[in-house]
């Protein structure tokens, strides 16, 4: 089909529309679904990074106090004394 033929059907299809048709589909009843497929959840999976949030602050606070710890915690040198 050519694009000239394909303009002409939509043009005509446009034309043809009722005009009282937007009302028409707001005043139609909802059905709700009563069970949801995996494209109509309303949930969202989690990506894997949001789940690596808390361990990835776990070990950042444990890499801190690691750090600390050995820094000025730990003994640096020991005296001697006989007496």
């Amino acid at each position: 089909m050519k694009d000239s033929q394909i303009e002409k059907r939509l043009k005509n299809i446009i034309e043809t529309a009722p005009l009282d048709l937007l009302e028409e589909i707001k005043e139609k009843p909802v059905v709700k679904m009563l069970r949801h497929d995996e494209i109509t959840r309303q949930e969202r999976k989690k990506p894997l990074v949001h789940a690596m949030i808390p361990f990835a602050s776990a070990a950042l606070l444990l890499f801190i106090f690691g750090s600390w710890y050995r820094t000025y915690q730990v003994v640096d040198s020991e005296i001697y004394l006989d007496v």
